[in-house]
């Protein structure tokens, strides 16, 4: 009794192990049928035989930016102007008058790029101490 049961577990992992080695096999040559993927064959010379090989190049699709609703600080001709951002949609909140040229430079530099802020308080916050 013992035997038999050592004998179907060997004979069940020698099966487990083929499957592995042939389904790793048949799956390294799956070619996705995607849009973005062409296909092309290398060809190897080996001992005076060609070989052909397929060779998958996937051009990266764009990435949605992280932020589609954002708010924005922005300097314009000593204007600080706060954005609310909906995708490509830009609607001022507010805007105010500023001697820019009083600020460090580093702020400066931000507010002449924009500052993306997460929520709308962040924004009054940073209004209040430039304009202070």
């Amino acid at each position: 009794m013992k035997q038999n049961k050592l004998f179907s577990y060997i004979i069940m992992s020698l099966i487990c192990i083929s499957f592995g080695f042939t389904g790793g096999y048949f799956i390294g040559k799956y070619v996705p049928n995607q849009s973005n993927a062409s296909l092309q064959t290398q060809t190897q010379t080996k001992n005076d035989t060609e070989y052909s090989q397929p060779v998958i190049q996937i051009s990266p699709s764009p990435i949605p930016s992280v932020f589609t609703h954002y708010y924005l600080l922005k300097n314009e001709n000593d204007v600080l102007k706060f954005y609310e951002v909906k995708g490509d949609e830009y609607i001022l909140i507010k805007s105010i008058n500023i001697n820019s040229s009083v600020l460090p430079s580093e702020d400066r530099e931000k507010l002449k790029t924009g500052i993306k802020l997460s929520d709308k308080e962040e924004g009054f916050a940073l209004i209040e101490d430039f304009s202070s």
